[in-house]
């Protein structure tokens, strides 16, 4: 971002702290919630340009459109001056807490929660004439899905994920026909909205093999990448126009557990960033353990906390790692005991404190089973889990004051080897990825018990791994 003199920025201080006392009079609190994507100007950056025109913005909007909520106060935790740290200073001038919210008519997009349909990009592990990147809208006034299509050739492209402006994808896996060395590599793509379609910017290594999560930062800025089978973690950083830089962080494991074949070296399986983008939460599978890494996003660098983990029961094998979105609790399922753990979350030193731990299955199964992924709803109330050999999906109420976890039963997800869930940003639908079965199915979620209902629309992707839901204009 620009870098400005002091003074200048003492200025810009001063005016945002004179506007507090004109906007805590002219801005009564309004009932509806918006979403800031950033860069106002649209020059690329998140910068101080995108400030001053967000006062404008402000000055001349509706009076109920005049509510500032402000998301990740000096999430990026970098010492610099951005956009984030002024708006959350302004937040804390009239006396209110920050909140996750943001704004859309500020760039011309809709809110996420009012999106009458979501482009779904899937993630796969086909090969041949097969191998890529399928998409397909769901309409969220059916829960219907399109047929799918091929929106970028990619060779098993089975882990994906999108930037916070919806401008850009990015993938596990390699280019269509390459013939160099094996190793792990990233994808990025530009997506094309209107098209449903990705056009491939670049590659690059991870060094590392077999990347299993893909999590772009809070600003936009990185790319975090944990790898199952050479045990290590990775930063990217990304360029302005979304491709990816050379590595610039890595962090190895090291250690085994218990299990005589699934935990003999460290398997990473995810990594997530907290809100405030100030800690990397990796769960190891081989190590039984959640590993706490602080995370510079300047300096796109991943470095050991103190504690540097939290070590779950032996022989679970945890694989995917969720927050509740207050922040105060997070959520781990473990693989090989098909059960899932309920943690306290201190934001202030990155330290996870166990609360729970319950069986994602129904006490009548006795079959082999391994659970897969873990996602909670954007309101807070309600938790899914994958289970893959009982092919269904765990649901659970949370309880709001404790986070704890409540068994509701589980429903069959119509396929076999549920290895991907997912949410709509409204939390309204569930869509589960069947590897095996090769198909997406759509469930209804009910917001006042949590149940889960199948919408009757299932398609055709094969060997699908993931999702990702991005909002149609």
């Amino acid at each position: 971002m620009r870098r400005f003199p002091l003074l200048l920025i003492l200025s810009l201080l001063a005016v945002v702290a004179v506007s507090t006392f004109s906007f805590s009079q002219a801005f009564p609190p309004a009932a509806v919630a918006f979403t800031y994507r950033g860069d106002i100007d649209e020059n690329g950056k998140v910068d101080i340009f995108d400030l001053l025109a967000l006062l404008m913005v402000l000055d001349s909007a509706p009076e109920n459109d005049r509510q500032l909520q402000i998301a990740n106060v000096n999430a990026s935790g970098d010492g610099e001056l951005d956009i984030f740290d002024l708006l959350g200073l302004l937040k804390l001038l009239r006396g209110e807490e920050p909140e996750v919210i943001y704004w859309p008519e500020i760039t011309g997009t809709e809110n996420p929660t009012a999106a009458e349909k979501y482009q779904l990009y899937f993630g796969t592990g086909a090969t041949g004439d097969q191998e890529g990147i399928f998409s397909s809208v769901l309409d969220m006034s059916t829960g219907q899905l399109t047929e799918a299509k091929l929106a970028a050739e990619a060779i098993r492209p089975g882990v994906i994920t999108i930037d916070p402006t919806g401008t850009h994808l990015y993938s596990a896996g390699k280019p269509t026909g390459y013939k160099g060395p094996r190793g792990g590599s990233i994808l990025a793509f530009e997506i094309n909205k209107t098209a449903g379609t990705l056009k491939l910017l670049n590659s690059q290594s991870t060094r590392g093999d077999g990347p299993s999560y893909l999590f772009v930062d809070h600003s936009g800025r990185n790319i975090l990448v944990c790898h199952y089978q050479s045990g290590n973690c990775s930063v990217l950083p990304l360029a302005q126009n979304g491709s990816l830089k050379p590595v610039s962080s890595v962090q190895q494991h090291t250690g085994s557990s218990v299990h005589p074949v699934r935990q003999t070296a460290p398997h990473p399986h995810s990594i997530n960033l907290d809100s405030a983008g100030r800690y990397a939460l990796v769960t190891d599978l081989g190590l039984d353990q959640v590993l706490i890494y602080k995370f510079d996003s300047a300096a796109g660098t991943l470095t050991p906390n103190d504690p540097p983990f939290v070590a779950v029961k032996p022989g679970g094998g945890p694989r995917h790692f969720a927050f509740h979105p207050s922040g105060e609790f997070a959520y781990v399922n473990l693989e090989l005991t098909s059960e899932v753990i309920t943690f306290r979350y201190d934001s202030q030193r990155g330290v996870l404190t166990e609360l729970q731990t319950l069986s994602t299955l129904p006490d009548d199964f006795t079959g082999r089973n391994a659970n897969a992924g873990i996602r909670v709803t954007p309101d807070g109330r309600f938790l899914y889990v994958s289970n893959r050999g009982h092919n269904s999906i765990a649901q659970f109420a949370v309880d709001p004051g404790t986070g704890t976890l409540a068994w509701l039963g589980s429903v069959s997800t119509r396929g076999d080897v549920p290895q991907g869930i997912n949410l709509d940003p409204t939390g309204g639908y569930l869509v589960v990825a069947d590897k095996i079965a090769g198909q997406a199915s759509v469930f209804r979620i009910d917001k006042e018990t949590g149940l889960l209902t199948y919408t009757g629309s299932s398609i055709d992707i094969p060997k699908v791994n993931s999702m990702v839901f991005l909002p149609l204009d």
